[in-house]
């Protein structure tokens, strides 16, 4: 559940304020576009990334119970 509620932040929340993020720049690109382009997608990386070592974790778990 947590993982859906961060990918929906990171999904719709973050391109929301890319707005008010574009007055900042960052290497010549508006903070608001550097955001969603690159940060949105680590993000999505780092959440499937918790999601398999979580997995793991709960299935090491259930064959250590057998």
């Amino acid at each position: 559940m947590l993982a859906l509620l961060t990918w929906a932040l990171l999904a719709f929340g973050v391109p929301m304020l890319a707005q008010a993020l574009d007055l900042i720049d960052i290497f010549a690109f508006p903070l608001g576009y550097f955001m969603v382009a690159q940060g949105a997608l680590i993000g999505f990386v780092v959440i499937g990334l918790a999601s398999a070592h979580w997995q793991d974790w709960r299935d090491r778990r259930r064959l250590a119970g057998r």
